[in-house]
């Protein structure tokens, strides 16, 4: 279990509304002490958040060694998860844990989880699955067996996987978004919301469906440009 008790305290990466999210998360279901949230220095513009201490991120490492604190990435899943890369990389770079949440009203059954994911309830993760690193799989997603996750993919509500998906890194699916088993699916992929995906990507695809039910094959980074991401 990914909540058991930790004696660590966390420090929290992250101000914005998903930090909110997830600090609500962390105080209804599991045992962690946050003692303090850090930022990019220049978005350090308060010195509080939530009643915690907000700290630089330049001297996140001396107030808070990694040796008396893990870490947590509150981080949605903007830029294709590209920021939520950043900063979990960052922190692994000063030497911290990066801690996963497993939501108890999951249902997970993987093989192998990295650090950072964040599984949400009713979220469903199968056996014979791997997830690597900093994933967020939101509430009512359905990852089948044997699938093979990269690392910062953000699966949004309800979306399905069947199973022998490998899925590679910094992709986004949409709600409602099904993929069909057996594919592979490259890096920076963007799946949009009810979207069918039933073979094979390239890296920077995008696929929206269309008012006739047919799936449109597009950049990712067209469409990220266009939700102003």
């Amino acid at each position: 279990m990914c909540n058991k008790v930790n004696k660590k305290p966390v420090i929290v990466f992250g101000l914005g509304s998903f930090s909110n999210l997830m600090t609500r998360y962390i105080q209804r279901f599991t045992d962690w002490q946050i003692e303090a949230y850090t930022v990019d220095d220049e978005y350090c513009t308060e010195s509080t958040y939530l009643g915690k201490p907000v700290i630089a991120f330049s001297a996140v490492k001396e107030k808070y060694p990694p040796q008396s604190y893990d870490a947590f990435v509150a981080v949605g899943y903007s830029s294709m998860g590209e920021t939520r890369k950043n900063a979990f990389l960052r922190l692994k770079e000063k030497g911290f844990q990066v801690r996963n949440f497993q939501h108890p009203d999951s249902s997970c059954s993987y093989d192998v989880i990295g650090e950072g994911n964040i599984i949400l309830e009713n979220a469903t993760v199968s056996i014979g699955t791997s997830l690597a690193d900093g994933n967020l799989v939101w509430c009512n997603s359905n990852i089948a067996h044997d699938c093979c996750i990269g690392s910062f993919n953000t699966f949004c509500g309800s979306s399905a996987f069947g199973g022998f998906t490998v899925i590679k890194d910094n992709c986004f699916f949409g709600i409602n978004s099904t993929c069909k088993d057996g594919i592979t699916i490259d890096s920076y992929t963007f799946v949009g919301a009810s979207a069918y995906l039933s073979s094979d990507t390239k890296r920077d695809d995008a696929f929206i469906p269309r008012s006739t039910q047919k799936t449109a094959r597009l950049s990712s980074k067209s469409v990220m440009r266009f939700l102003g991401e």
